[in-house]
């Protein structure tokens, strides 16, 4: 079976993130080395590998391979295209259901997106269960769900909680040591956060991907999972209501990840006082951008 090219850019990504530690003119490991490191299979590994000399990031000469360059943020794979296809799924079924063009009282039926989506009622259902603990939809009898929409007060509270739970990820980051792995992952986010800000042409969705990064690390950090999972559904609840005027969505968008970027700095810094601020104006700069959108949308 073929690998799904998901897989390939998102290890490729995680090996520029290897790479990017190496000192220029150092020798890059052997493939199976790699692919122990990344957790695939050596011929992916070889591939990888190829790919890196393709960019001229390393060079072959005999059977070695020597590091020419640092990863630079355009050498990376865009987040989107390294997601499974469960998670593509799971986005475009999201944006169905929670974007601007729903309404409270729509009828949502498990087998029509079953079969819009191309997957099994089961997988349909345990996501709406999933989605509905945060009370925006209700099940009614024949597998029919009522969506109960949203309102600036149930945004103001999801962000009250989102706000607590990456203080508790942040306050686990940074006590973890310098050589555990979340904090090369965390470095390679702030890489491409910057580039974001300084791009001329950013992709639909792209700042929402890396934000939702940084949170899954920092959950990842906290070691619990009820705050993954409130992770994942909360930054799918405010975006996808959060689209009125695509250029003042990506001026928010910059804006969010220059804090972003200071918010990493402070957890690089291991500083509580920084993190406890630039989190709070994380928060405030999503409230009053979706106090925007919510009077955009209603026009």
């Amino acid at each position: 079976m073929a690998r799904p090219k998901s897989v390939f850019k998102n290890s490729y990504n995680r090996l520029l993130d290897l790479l990017a530690k190496r000192p220029l003119g150092s020798q890059l490991p052997s493939a199976s080395t790699l692919a122990a490191q990344l957790s695939i299979s050596p011929s992916t590994a070889n591939a990888l590998v190829v790919h890196l000399e393709k960019a001229d990031l390393v060079q072959r000469r005999d059977r070695k391979r020597t590091v020419l360059r640092p990863p630079r943020p355009k050498d990376y794979f865009p987040e989107a295209e390294t997601h499974s296809p469960s998670k593509r799924l799971e986005d475009e079924f999201l944006r169905s259901i929670v974007g601007n063009k729903a309404t409270a009282g729509d009828i949502i039926n498990e087998l029509q997106l079953a079969r819009r989506f191309r997957t099994s009622t089961a997988i349909v259902r345990e996501f709406l269960i999933r989605f509905s603990r945060f009370g925006l939809i209700e099940k009614r009898p024949n597998r029919h769900w009522v969506l109960h929409g949203l309102t600036e007060e149930f945004i103001g509270e999801v962000l009250t909680v989102r706000e607590a739970f990456i203080l508790i990820g942040a306050m686990a980051m940074i006590q973890l040591p310098d050589d555990n792995p979340l904090w090369q992952e965390i470095d390679s986010i702030k890489r491409r956060l910057e580039h974001f800000v300084d791009k001329k042409k950013v992709g639909e969705n792209e700042y929402q991907d890396l934000e939702y990064g940084l949170y899954t690390l920092l959950a990842a950090a906290s070691g619990n999972r009820f705050i993954a999972d409130f992770m994942k559904t909360a930054s799918t609840i405010v975006y996808y209501n959060f689209k009125i005027d695509r250029r003042w969505e990506i001026k928010e968008n910059k804006g969010g990840a220059e804090l972003l970027v200071t918010l990493i700095g402070s957890l690089q810094e291991r500083n509580p006082l920084g993190i406890r601020y630039w989190n709070r104006k994380m928060v405030d700069m999503a409230r009053k951008a979706y106090s925007v959108a919510v009077v955009g949308n209603r026009r």
